[in-house]
């Protein structure tokens, strides 16, 4: 009856990870940004004066509205580079862990 041989397990790599977790991380930096930024501008260059306003022209809808672009703005480039950033991943676990089932074999 041949032996057995129990391996020990391939675990995760904190180095991959951290490197995911600086790449997501950046990218919400950037997004944080870039919302503060253009948030203010358009607050600023928007301020009218109050007793101009009609009712549904307050600076809360012009920012709301604002917001609401730039969110959309900031979800497709999200579901744009998740699966870049999905695919980076997969492949350096998919290759750590080869490696490292190749060299306890």
């Amino acid at each position: 009856m041949p032996r057995r041989r129990t391996i020990n397990p391939v675990r995760p790599s904190a180095a991959i990870e951290e490197a995911y977790r600086r790449r997501l991380d950046a990218l919400l930096e950037e997004m944080h940004r870039s919302l503060v930024y253009w948030l203010t501008a358009h607050y600023r260059a928007n301020q009218p004066e109050i007793s101009k306003l009609a009712a549904d022209d307050s600076p809360a809808v012009n920012l709301r509205n604002a917001f609401r672009r730039l969110a959309r703005r900031w979800t497709r480039r999200f579901d744009d580079l998740s699966s870049d950033l999905a695919k980076y991943f997969a492949i350096q676990t998919a290759q750590r862990s080869t490696s490292a089932l190749q060299s306890m074999l």
